[in-house]
């Protein structure tokens, strides 16, 4: 398990499973074959639900990183605000 810890959290981290693979020192397969049996016991259908249901079980803590700028106000008015066109006139 302590392996699968390991893979998870650098996979969580954003590397890739060949990048997983090398920082282990196993093959991109074996990093494969993990997941693939993690996703069976979870019951997971694709990589995004085995990535969530990882984070609802606790086997990684995932924290969204702070946006890098500050977001402009948009220039226009909020939605539903909108004025009405010419062509909704009677």
């Amino acid at each position: 398990m302590n392996g699968l810890l390991a893979i998870l959290s650098l996979l969580s981290e954003g590397a890739t499973d060949e990048a997983t693979a090398r920082s282990l020192n196993i093959s991109c397969r074996t990093v494969e074959r993990r997941l693939g049996n993690l996703a069976t016991m979870l019951g997971a259908t694709s990589r995004f639900q085995l990535g969530c249901l990882c984070s609802h079980y606790g086997l990684v803590s995932i924290t969204a990183p702070e946006p890098p700028v500050q977001l402009p106000k948009p220039p226009y008015p909020a939605v539903g605000r909108w004025p009405l066109s010419n062509r909704h006139a009677p």
